[in-house]
């Protein structure tokens, strides 16, 4: 955890710690996002920080985290799920 402008602000690490994901899951969604159209995205906009640009997010950004988690459903990110799992078939 940061402080930083007088706001706390966690780690993506912290941030996986606190809702239950691994940093990879988080990664995962924010890749999944990225292939959205900007209206439909819902994950929060984080700020970077250091020479390997640590990502950081703002503590109130934790209710969108849960948010996503409750709402986004089963086999929605299976294109980028399948890549990770080894099966390319659907993503050429």
């Amino acid at each position: 955890m940061k402080i930083i402008d007088g706001n706390m602000y966690y780690s993506l690490t912290e941030i996986g710690a606190i809702i239950g994901r691994t940093k990879a899951t988080i990664l995962r969604w924010y890749e999944y996002e990225d292939q959205l159209p900007v209206e439909q995205r819902r994950l929060p906009n984080y700020i970077t920080l250091g020479q390997q640009h640590a990502k950081y997010f703002a503590a109130h950004d934790i209710d969108t985290f849960t948010e996503f988690m409750k709402t986004n459903k089963r086999g929605t990110m299976k294109n980028v799920s399948d890549k990770y799992n080894g099966n390319l078939v659907n993503n050429r």
